[in-house]
Parts: C-alpha cells; structure tokens; sequence
C-alpha cells in the first residue's frame, strides 16, 4: 500500500509536488509539530545569543526544507537521471581525477545538510571508480524498502552495506572504490572521539578515521546546499589524502569545522529535528 502511493505521488508533475511541499510543511509546522521541541531546544543550545525570534524563523524554515526533501526525495523513485544530474550543480566535477588516476580510494563524508540524498547520488555519478554507500535501515521494512531502492534507482552504487559490515565489504570491493558516508549521525558510547561542534562539545563516530588508516583511504567533505525547490548544488573538499599522522579526533574536526561553517552560512538547511546531543 504504501510502496503504491509513494509511486503514485512521485509521478506527479514537479509544479504540483512543490505545492505538496508547502502543504506537509504547514502539517509538520502547526499541526503535528514535529519534534518541535527537539528543534527548539538544538537550536537554543547552538546559537544562544541569537535573538528568540530568529531562532523562531529558522525553525520555520527547516520545517519548510524537510519537507522540500521528503517530496525531492519521492520523486527520485520516478525522476530520469538527466534530470537529477541536471538539478544538481557540481562546483569541481574534476575531483575525483586525481584520485582515479593514481587507484586511489577514500571516504565521501556527507551530512544532514540540503538533501544529503542527492548529493550521495550525484557523487557517485562523478567517481568513475567503484561506488558504495553505508545505509542505516530504518524500522518500518516497507519504508526502508522504499528508500533502498530510491537510494539505489539513479545511483551509480555498486553496493549499499550497513555500519557493522563495511570493513569487510571493502576489503572485498573492487578497487578504486569511494565510499558514501553520512557522518553527522549521533554515536554510541563505545565507538566515538569528541570535537567542538556548534559551541558544544560533541560525539562523532570514530569509524571513518579508522577505516582511513586501515585501509590506507582519503577523506573527503561533501558541501551540499540547497538553491531552491528541486535544484541544488554541491562541492568536493579533500580533508586529507592520509590520515597516518592525524589522530581520529582530529579528522573528525575537520569534517565538523566544514559542517559547521555550512550550518552557519544556511542554519535551516540542517536536520534540526534529531536528537543530536545525548551524551
């Protein structure tokens, strides 16, 4: 039922579906207000000396942003590639030369920013090496079987794996290989280093580094920014073609400093609505 209704709204023409966008923003703003007091209190803790009535505005805005990227996100189960490819505008298409013309391989670190879904899907269109992706499965197995195959549909991935099974798969991947990772999402206490992000002191997951350093990968940033309904564009940044001499601590603080000066440049284009500090 809801693979068939997914389907059939993402048929509809991109005029119609930004009208979509308005209305389940006006839904998730002042009916269900969703996890408004998540989104309240993130940004409360983040920008403390703002004035309450712009924290207010950007709280309007990013409600009206997740909703752009859920409808963005719908249509992809549809859209033909030419026409993702020509709705995202890439800064450096040329990045990733350098790196396929020595066999190197490394980590694309992307974030909650713009619509990270698109920007992993437009990345792996320009690689020209092997493309993977760490996919975190959602609880409802229908979404999730949506989104996996949204995901996958106008991609050029070659295979999509979880956290816990990613070392293995690029032990065993083809190699050149470049390797999609959201890398903003909360850790768990076992596995993270910490870094100032945001004015506060912050957990990442220490896997990235770690991976790097085993696997002898680079690291990059993805800049991800959205210009309007269904158009956005992106940009490569190398944050280190060998992390041997950088702690894990360290590498994450690039990766946070990059977030960070995006957050700031666009605050309502960040996932607000997740619970990002819980230890």
């Amino acid at each position: 039922m809801l693979r068939r209704l997914v389907h059939g709204i993402s048929r509809l023409p991109w005029g119609f579906l930004k009208g979509l966008a308005w209305v389940l923003a006006g839904v998730l703003t002042y009916v269900v207000r969703y996890r408004a007091g998540v989104v309240r209190d993130n940004l409360a803790r983040c920008f403390p000396h703002h004035p309450e009535a712009w924290r207010k505005k950007v709280a309007h805005d990013f409600y009206k942003h997740f909703a752009m990227v859920l409808v963005e996100s719908l249509k992809t189960l549809s859209m033909k590639k030419e026409d993702l490819i020509r709705r995202v505008l890439v800064d450096n298409p040329e990045f990733f030369k350098n790196f396929r013309d020595k066999g190197v391989s490394g980590l694309l670190l992307g974030a909650h920013m713009g619509n990270w879904e698109w920007a992993g899907i437009r990345g792996s269109h320009l690689t020209g090496m092997t493309n993977l992706a760490v996919y975190f499965h959602l609880k409802n197995p229908e979404a999730d079987q949506v989104m996996n195959k949204t995901r996958r549909r106008l991609s050029n991935v070659g295979f999509v794996v979880s956290p816990k099974n990613l070392y293995k798969t690029l032990l065993q991947a083809p190699k050149p290989c470049w390797t999609y990772i959201i890398a903003d999402q909360s850790p768990d206490r076992e596995h993270h280093v910490r870094t100032l992000f945001l004015g506060q002191d912050t957990a990442f997951y220490d896997g990235p580094p770690r991976l790097a350093r085993r696997l002898n990968l680079a690291v990059a940033y993805v800049h991800a920014q959205r210009l309007g309904f269904g158009r956005h564009k992106i940009r490569f940044e190398l944050l280190a073609e060998d992390v041997s001499s950088l702690t894990d601590q360290e590498v994450m603080a690039r990766f946070a400093q990059r977030l960070e000066n995006d957050i700031r440049q666009h605050p309502e284009q960040w996932l607000w609505s997740h619970r990002r500090w819980k230890f």
